[in-house]
Formats: structure tokens, C-alpha cells, sequence
């Protein structure tokens, strides 16, 4: 295009004439379903946590009052 006026404005003018063209990218931040899948794992090893804790924990009875985890 070099220097001159008169193409820079022409090109210019196509360009800004034309509409964009459509890019199909992949979303670098992702989908947007993080949060969800995190809280899924943490609810997931909570549950986990919880059945591993209940298995080892023995029931407890006080004052006739039968106790137990979870």
C-alpha cells in the first residue's frame, strides 16, 4: 500500500465496509461451568469423608442416648 493517501483510505474503507469475519474459538477462559464442577468435587469428597468417618467411628451411648457420626 505504501504511502499514498488515496489507497490507504480506499483499503481502509474496505475494510471498516466489511463485516468481520466470524472466528469459531475455543473460549480461553473456559465454559463457564467451573464453580459448578468444583462444588460437585467438594461435595463429592465431603461425602466421602463423611462415609470414611462414620465407618471408623464407633457408636457411642451416653446416658442411655444412642450417638453416631454423620
Amino acid at each position: 500500500m505504501g504511502t499514498d493517501t488515496a489507497r490507504i483510505v480506499a483499503a481502509t474503507n474496505r475494510l471498516l465496509d466489511q463485516p468481520p469475519p466470524k472466528r469459531e474459538r475455543a473460549n480461553p477462559y473456559g465454559d463457564g461451568q467451573a464453580a459448578a464442577r468444583i462444588l460437585a468435587r467438594l461435595r463429592q469428597a465431603d461425602q466421602r469423608a463423611m462415609a470414611a468417618a462414620t465407618s471408623r467411628a464407633p457408636a457411642r451411648a451416653s446416658a442411655g442416648v444412642m450417638l453416631s457420626a454423620g
